[in-house]
């Protein structure tokens, strides 16, 4: 039930992030910005490793085991964070001199507008409706895309699953599995950027996701059939590397080809 009540909030949150996110930058500012945001759910999984770890040497304070402890500093910390990007993540461009807290001036707001109307058109947003709705779900390009995000996310979600039940398999104690699970993924985070800059500095997409899709499959590829236990972490980190790069240069080639805001919603 618990998991299913933080599927059921938490299922907004990315998409909504990424959409807001292509509504501030033109088609080839958006990657990036994208993989910037991205690097953030890297590092925190990366470093979710290490927490997870250091809840484990709590075991047995306060009568709770380590598990327990894992809930209750991760539930703390999301909990503070969740009111912190209440506070802090800000609303659409066309929106925000009505903010609290505005932070552009009203010739900046309008000035941000105008380039994303000489980029795509689409700087002004248009409410969704029911009929907008059927009409989108009549496009095969947002099933192609929706394919195709998913399978990118395949091999992301196959290792964040699987790495620690790989790594013992190399024979690692459960401390060093902790341990060994967060640099593949702290590892990931700067190739991410690499290839986000130049995806959007040469204006392309499809050959990078074609580039990360091959180093993810050569990586899961020395995984299953290496026998060096050295040679299997490297590909953790190949794996890794190319599978969550591909994930922003999809995100924003959904986002360039897709005019009108409701749309992209």
């Amino acid at each position: 039930m618990c998991r299913l009540l933080l599927g059921l909030f938490e299922a907004g949150f990315f998409p909504g992030c990424v959409y807001l996110i292509s509504c501030w930058y033109t088609r080839f500012e958006v990657q990036k910005r994208l993989a910037a945001f991205y690097s953030i759910n890297i590092i925190a999984n990366g470093f979710g490793s290490i927490l997870a770890y250091g809840c484990m040497q709590l075991s047995g304070r306060n009568g709770w085991l380590g598990w327990r402890w894992i809930f209750i500093v991760n539930g703390a910390m999301t909990m503070v964070l969740a009111i912190l990007g209440r506070l802090l993540i800000v609303d659409f461009p066309d929106k925000v001199h009505k903010a609290r807290f505005p932070f552009l001036k009203p010739a900046e707001v309008k000035a941000i507008q105008d380039k994303l109307e000489r980029d795509r058109h689409d700087a002004e947003f248009d409410e969704i409706t029911g009929g907008k709705f059927l009409h989108a779900l009549a496009k095969w390009q947002l099933w192609v895309f929706a394919m195709k995000f998913f399978a990118v996310t395949t091999i992301v979600y196959a290792l964040a699953f699987f790495i620690p039940i790989i790594l013992q398999g190399m024979g690692y104690s459960v401390g060093r599995v902790f341990l060994l699970s967060a640099p593949p993924a702290i590892a990931a985070v700067p190739w991410v950027m690499l290839c986000s800059w130049a995806a959007d500095r040469y204006k392309m997409r499809a050959p990078f996701i074609i580039l990360q899709a091959l180093i993810g499959i050569v990586g899961l590829m020395i995984v299953a059939y290496s026998k060096n236990n050295s040679a299997r972490y490297f590909g953790i980190f190949m794996g890794l590397a190319g599978a969550n790069a591909n994930i922003p240069t999809a995100l924003a080639w959904q986002a360039n080809n897709i005019r009108g805001q409701s749309l992209r919603m």
